[in-house]
């Protein structure tokens, strides 16, 4: 190619660049004539060279091979199942966790639970209450909310891998969009935000906390059952909720446990070595608000290759949220009667929210016993529990236009209906 003077000038550019930079590497000192100018003015000037020591060679040896290694030394933290870690303990305990489910799903959860349904769907207070709620203008906002929930959020960040279990060889492009767990915690916060725009009295008589983790322990054909919980958030409030029905035995005589033989209702449970005993809850029992009025639990399933994973049907999926309940009803009961209680005084009221962000679930727990492995006991705990309910049934963001359709406010109404449920 020939070279021309248009050729040039970008290499004599960059040329007059490099040259620049090397001139200028070694700045030096520039000489203002300052000095000169402050002697005029009578000012003495004297040589900081003067007060400068010469350094001790004694006190810093020129052998830098006897200086001390002054790296930072990081302890190695302990393997997750080693017996040198500090919670080991050589009795294993058995494990439910988040991502944790009941193999045999409701049938499984009601077993474990020693619990029954005495009818479908939620308490018929709580569903009349429902029924008499009215909001000003509901739907316009919570539909908003939805959209700052999954369009509108500037956040963004790697989605977990998209997988096609029809096609499983098929990879797909790594996704970009609002984490499921934010996008349920906004959703979740800006509802609970409107309806205390509602309510602004029982608003002062309640909390909202988030992450709040908790763990309870009990005994379940003759072995120790460790459930470790972390809500997305849960309402708090002074007191705890009323039962929704009386514990007498008449009332669920009629209901039987589901049997689930040969498994037991502890199957798909981990067994652990590390772990910590007790109980434990973040919130004080002496806080203002030292009572969980409502749960709210995301399903995303940290860790999974989906945000759904494979083996989550809608029957596992809805024996979750009964184990959530449950273990938060037996919180309440620990704090409220003690730790060694197992004959409880009166009722224990939980409720519960269980969302993936389009799918609402929602239950109620009523703890009558504690004594589980005790078959000969007529006295069953109760849960009432909903199907999934759809929030809507699309919304997708398709190359800059924003397309949401069948908003359904049944889920909203019910969560009035929860958050206004009464106290003790």
């Amino acid at each position: 190619m020939r070279l021309t003077a248009v050729v040039r000038m970008p290499m004599l550019h960059k040329r007059m660049k490099d040259l620049s930079w090397k001139r200028w590497r070694k700045p030096g000192i520039m000489d203002l004539g300052m000095e000169k100018k402050l002697r005029d003015e009578g000012v003495d000037v004297i040589d900081a060279n003067q007060f400068v020591r010469e350094m001790d060679r004694n006190l810093y040896p020129t052998d830098w091979r006897t200086l001390p290694d002054m790296k930072p030394v990081f302890p190695k933290p302990p393997a997750p199942n080693s017996r040198d870690h500090p919670d080991w303990h050589d009795k294993p305990v058995m494990v439910f966790e988040q991502e944790s489910f009941p193999m045999e799903g409701v049938n499984q959860a009601q077993a474990f639970t020693k619990s029954v349904q005495v009818k479908d769907g939620l308490p018929d207070s709580l569903l009349e209450s429902c029924n008499f709620i009215k909001l000003q203008n509901p739907g316009d906002a919570a539909e908003r909310i939805v959209k700052q929930a999954f369009l509108w959020d500037a956040y963004t960040e790697k989605l977990p891998n998209l997988k096609n279990f029809d096609f499983p060889t098929r990879v797909f492009r790594r996704p970009m969009g609002i984490p499921a767990r934010r996008s349920n915690e906004l959703l979740m916060r800006n509802l609970l935000r409107l309806i205390e725009q509602d309510n602004s009295s029982e608003a002062l008589s309640k909390m909202i906390s988030n992450d709040e983790e908790f763990r309870v322990n009990v005994k379940r054909h003759g072995s120790d059952v460790q459930m470790r919980l972390s809500p997305l958030m849960n309402i708090m409030s002074k007191r705890p909720l009323c039962p929704f029905l009386d514990s007498s035995e008449s009332i669920t005589e009629n209901h039987q446990i589901p049997n689930i033989y040969p498994f037991l209702s502890t199957a798909n449970f981990n067994n652990q070595n590390v772990y910590k005993e007790g109980d434990f809850f973040s919130v004080s029992a002496n806080s203002a608000f030292p009572h969980i009025h409502t749960a709210v639990f995301s399903h995303h399933i940290p860790g999974s290759h989906t945000h759904i994973h494979p083996r989550w049907n809608d029957d596992r999926y809805s024996g979750a949220t009964i184990m959530y309940a449950f273990a938060t009803a037996l919180l309440g009961a620990r704090r409220k009667f003690g730790d060694n209680s197992s004959t409880l005084p009166e009722p224990v009221t939980s409720q519960v929210v269980h969302l993936t962000g389009k799918e609402f679930q929602f239950a109620v727990f009523q703890l009558n016993t504690l004594d589980l492995d005790n078959d000969s006991s007529k006295i069953k705990n109760i849960v009432w529990l909903t199907d999934k309910i759809n929030l809507f049934s699309h919304i997708e963001n398709k190359l800059g236009t924003e397309l949401f359709d069948g908003y359904n406010p049944e889920p909203f109404k019910i969560l009035k209906g929860l958050y206004s449920s009464p106290t003790i």
